[in-house]
């Protein structure tokens, strides 16, 4: 584990010397097999550690035992940690999941300011880029949502996504490390832990029993094709802008559909939940509606405006 791990960090310049790196320690198997490798790397790879964790306070007495644990690593490890304790959350199910997604990385992000880090880890695994990959198939995506989870994503390193999870338990058991599990990860409330639990099993055993690592090796492929769209789109994009808002709409339609998607990807990038059905749409409107047509979409009002196209927020 130990080693697959450190490949990992060098064949994707995960880690270099003098980083300095906030660890998200929620206290379950996976963020506890990531602290004990990187404590056991720090020297080798000479960088620092930095803990943070989140208690949402949603699960009781569960919740305030996995903060004692994740206490008791950073004592263990002899590492600084910070605990954020958020309350009122409420119950309700829908959205709940990205909520505390955003508050967890916002809280990290504000560490990684305070302590003067320049990364954030987290603990994803191979089973997770599968989970991804498919719940991206399921809700209809493009190229780049089936390309999976990214080893690197600005800041944020994931040097545990070469493991399955079957390794990183097993590793847990066999150095005898103490963690905590998340009931609710049983729950089939979430779309994830459907897939997890009710969709990838049924497919390993009646289709594919290498599914995992065949979904993990197509998107692989599908990562590199998307980076080179995505490359190609960049240049293509300067080359089309008018100013910060406009684009030139004849060369714009010339171009192939996949850089023509690739090309409002990257001017919606500060969009949040802009769905492949949504660029469908908007280009939908750039190729066939009439001169004046216009689209809402989540906050972006996208128009065709004779020989330009139009994009500002609403």
């Amino acid at each position: 584990m130990l080693d697959q791990v450190l490949k990992t960090i060098k064949d994707n310049n995960l880690i270099q010397s003098s980083d300095k790196i906030v660890l998200g320690l929620s206290a379950g198997p996976d963020s506890v097999c990531l602290l004990t490798l990187l404590a056991k790397l720090k020297q080798e790879l000479n960088f620092d550690l930095v803990l943070a964790h989140v208690n949402y306070n949603l699960r009781g007495k569960d919740s305030f035992l996995d903060m004692i644990l994740a206490r008791k690593l950073a004592e263990l490890y002899n590492l600084p940690i910070y605990v954020k304790e958020v309350k009122d959350l409420g119950l309700e199910v829908k959205g709940l999941e990205e909520k505390c997604r955003q508050i967890r990385y916002d809280y990290f992000n504000e560490i990684l300011i305070k302590e003067k880090c320049n990364k954030i880890a987290v603990a994803h695994n191979r089973d997770d880029d599968a989970e991804t990959i498919l719940m991206f198939f399921l809700r209809g995506s493009g190229l780049k949502g089936l390309s999976g989870i990214k080893y690197q994503q600005n800041n944020i390193i994931r040097p545990l996504l070469d493991c399955y999870k079957r390794d990183i338990l097993l590793y847990l058991k066999e150095n005898h490390l103490e963690y905590r599990v998340d009931k609710t990860n049983f729950q089939k409330l979430y779309l994830r832990n459907r897939i997890r639990h009710e969709l990838i099993p049924f497919l390993e055993k009646d289709y594919n029993q290498n599914l995992r690592s065949t979904i993990c090796q197509s998107a692989k492929t599908l990562k590199d094709d998307s980076d080179y769209i995505e490359k190609v789109a960049k240049i293509k994009l300067k080359e089309l802008s008018l100013d910060e808002n406009y684009l030139k709409l004849e060369e714009f339609l010339a171009l192939d559909k996949s850089l023509q998607r690739a090309i409002l990807r990257l001017k919606l990038a500060k969009y949040k939940d802009i769905s492949f059905l949504d660029l469908e749409e908007a280009l939908r409107i750039l190729r066939t509606a009439k001169n004046g047509s216009m689209r809402q979409i989540k906050g972006l009002q996208i128009r065709k405006d004779y020989d330009r196209i139009m994009l500002v927020a609403s």
